[in-house]
């Protein structure tokens, strides 16, 4: 009786360990907001998925200059209340928001004007988007501290984000969602999970995130745009 109950704590203890793993790796992946040719090959299924969903909205066609907020809420809206459909800024954004697939958490939608609710750090309390630096993610850029930005749900409910701040890092080693960092204010080197706890863990929030290109690098690294709810 005492070896079997041996066996089972150690037993266990194995598979305590796999789960903290499996958390830890997770938690230490910072997408890669860039092309990526070998990504969009391994995911092209999904991609299709994603791409008929969009297709059958015309929100992906219009331009944020000419949107209003209940325009483009309109076109998003398909009454499900726990998936974030869209994301606004008046004059910036007003782009439909797809979900990854699942177990796909580098996953970010190659489609034109279209932005991706990233899962790990929903599971956190905190709204991540991800976006490609040559698609929607280039219009992140035109946002500034002080700015709304709106996150639209299925259901039509709006929650609004005003931007508090910016953090720029440089990837050590671009192409790797599990690259080190190098914080562009402070110089200092962290990991891709001390990252991943600076914006996407803590209070709720907002965070967007796009790469940074520097001359041919186009994933030299990465910027986060945080956002607190209003």
């Amino acid at each position: 009786m005492k070896k079997t109950r041996t066996i089972q704590k150690i037993i266990l203890l194995i598979l305590l360990w796999v789960i903290s793993v499996g958390m830890n790796s997770n938690s230490g992946l910072i997408p890669t907001t860039r092309y990526d040719l070998q990504q969009n090959f391994n995911i092209n299924h999904a991609e299709s998925v994603l791409d008929t969903i969009i297709s059958e909205k015309s929100a992906s066609k219009q331009t944020a200059q000419n949107v209003s907020l209940q325009t483009f809420v309109n076109t998003v809206v398909d009454g499900n209340s726990e998936v974030i459909r869209g994301v606004y800024s008046d004059g910036v954004l007003a782009f439909p928001v797809v979900q990854q697939p699942i177990n796909q958490p580098g996953f970010v939608s190659s489609i034109d004007e279209v932005i991706t609710e990233f899962s790990l750090s929903g599971a956190n309390g905190v709204t991540g988007l991800l976006a490609h630096n040559y698609l929607a993610g280039k219009y992140f850029y035109e946002l500034n501290i002080g700015d709304e930005i709106d996150i639209i749900y299925g259901d039509g409910e709006i929650r609004s984000y005003e931007i508090s701040q910016f953090q720029e890092y440089q990837a050590l080693q671009p192409n790797s969602p599990q690259s080190k960092f190098v914080d562009l204010i402070t110089r200092k080197e962290i990991t891709a999970t001390e990252l991943f706890k600076r914006v996407y863990v803590g209070d709720h929030h907002l965070t967007l995130q796009t790469c940074i290109q520097i001359g041919e690098i186009d994933s030299w690294g990465r910027i986060f745009i945080i956002a607190n709810p209003v």
